[in-house]
């Protein structure tokens, strides 16, 4: 397992561990408890995180997130799909080889995402393993 860093509000979701500060200096750190598409709940104090009520509200700054999810391939053509790649939900890559020109951008989505088409791992924060199968075989 990794941890990946969460650095948009927008892409917290249910589970990740979320660091806030408040307008008095302390730091607050907890788990969401659930996630809406108006924002995730910040853990024990009930608090909403990017719920367009609390965005700017003072009292609250979105520090991070962080997530637990299963390593990333590692093999040159290993496939993820349903991946978000900077915040952009419902992707496919492709692992390139270690060496490329792109240096530490080692992955290559079937689109543009955010005007990129290579990205590296950080930019990844969620994901499926997919497999490419020659036609007709499943």
């Amino acid at each position: 397992m990794s941890t990946v860093e969460i650095t948009r509000v927008e892409d917290v979701r249910a589970g990740d561990v979320v660091t806030m500060t408040d307008k008095h200096g302390g730091t607050y750190t907890g788990p969401t408890r659930h996630s809406e598409t108006l924002g995730a709940v910040f853990g024990p104090l009930g608090w909403a995180v990017n719920h367009p009520l609390w965005t700017d509200h003072p009292a609250w700054t979105f520090v991070r997130a962080t997530r637990e999810v299963p390593d990333l391939p590692t093999e040159p053509g290993s496939v993820i799909v349903n991946a978000t790649i900077r915040g952009v939900e419902g992707q496919t890559a492709i692992r390139l080889g270690d060496i490329n020109w792109v240096g530490t951008r080692t992955w290559v989505t079937t689109t543009r995402v955010e005007d990129y088409w290579y990205h590296a791992p950080e930019d990844i924060t969620a994901w499926e393993p997919g497999r490419i199968v020659p036609e007709g075989q499943s």
